[in-house]
């Protein structure tokens, strides 16, 4: 459902990639805690329904995994959640907070997103209500702004970094092959030959897709645009092997019968350092940005006891107990 990746703001979003998700190898078991908690930290309580809650806005089921990967999910999920309440903890701290008109801006800005009834069914898929929601968006607001305050901005690459990094992963800046192609899609195998043989005799391919194509491009011509090998429906494929110009024998798929033409092709290329550079010294300062943020909470949760209820954590199925 589109609506579920344009209300990103609504989930639980992780901390950085290199933050490394194994719970704390220091943490004490606690099954003397009670069933309603499901971790401490320095003995404030982490609930079993905030855990729960976390699961359930990831959309993945318990149920559906086998016994090593549940394991997993849930304990990476733990440490997320205990990552972020040590830098919420920290950010309540020394005062950081984000001001209601932020919250307010990117309420607004995510509702907006989608329509009244794609918001509500959202809400109600990851089972949560507005008031939730809008507490988590501001939680999340707050461990931005925390992780930007609390570690110090590292410094951007020099370009002789950059320059060592472009000529040491060259396979990385590499942009495939793409092509410039059309379609026409017609209901039946007949209308699709007829179709050919009209565009074999001279007819143009933009005006008949124009006039019988089923496909939503059908004004534009049939312009697909260009796309990459690798990145197109199954049954696309042949118009990598289709000089400019030439019609595709027809193709069936799911979506009907197709006819294929390509107007121009791109050959596999590597870009010069000088048009990668300056997205690629942003790239590499977040991932160094990530890192010490990685570094500052492995600091911080050494310093922190951790207590883990091992008998809730792993007999935990996705339902809390009444």
């Amino acid at each position: 459902m589109r609506p579920i990746a344009r209300l990103t703001p609504l989930l639980l979003i992780p901390l950085a990639a290199a933050i490394a998700s194994t719970l704390a190898p220091s943490a004490a078991r606690g099954d003397d805690l009670p069933p309603t908690v499901i971790a401490t930290l320095d003995r404030a309580p982490i609930p079993v329904e905030r855990f729960a809650a976390a699961l359930r806005e990831t959309g993945v089921s318990l149920a559906a995994l086998d016994p090593e990967d549940r394991d997993r999910l849930k304990r990476e999920m733990l440490q997320e959640i205990i990552e972020q309440q040590i830098l919420l903890r920290e950010a309540r701290d020394r005062g950081i907070r984000v001001p209601d008109a932020d919250v307010a801006r990117a309420i607004a800005q995510a509702r907006a997103d989608a329509s009244p009834e794609e918001f509500a069914a959202v809400l109600e898929e990851r089972g949560l209500t507005v008031a939730g929601w809008e507490r988590h968006l501001r939680e999340n607001l707050t461990l931005a702004r925390a992780r930007s305050s609390l570690v110090p901005p590292v410094a951007a690459p020099t370009d002789a970094e950059l320059k060592t990094y472009y000529d040491g992963h060259p396979d990385e800046f590499v942009e495939p092959e793409t092509v410039d192609a059309r379609q026409i899609v017609v209901a039946t195998e007949a209308e699709a030959a007829a179709a050919r043989a009209r565009l074999l005799a001279g007819a143009s391919f933009n005006e008949l897709a124009a006039a019988q194509s089923t496909a939503p491009e059908a004004a534009e011509g049939g312009r697909l645009g260009f796309v990459e090998r690798g990145h197109v429906p199954e049954g696309f494929e042949i118009v990598f092997s289709l000089k400019p110009g030439e019609i595709s024998p027809v193709v069936h798929t799911p979506f009907g019968y197709h006819l294929f033409t390509v107007v121009a092709r791109r050959p596999a290329m590597r870009p010069a350092y000088a048009d990668v550079a300056p997205a690629l010294r942003e790239r590499l300062r977040r991932a160094r940005q990530d890192e010490a943020v990685a570094a500052w909470i492995r600091e911080r949760t050494g310093k922190t006891a951790i207590v883990i209820n091992e008998s809730v954590l792993t007999g935990f199925d996705g339902r809390l107990v009444p």
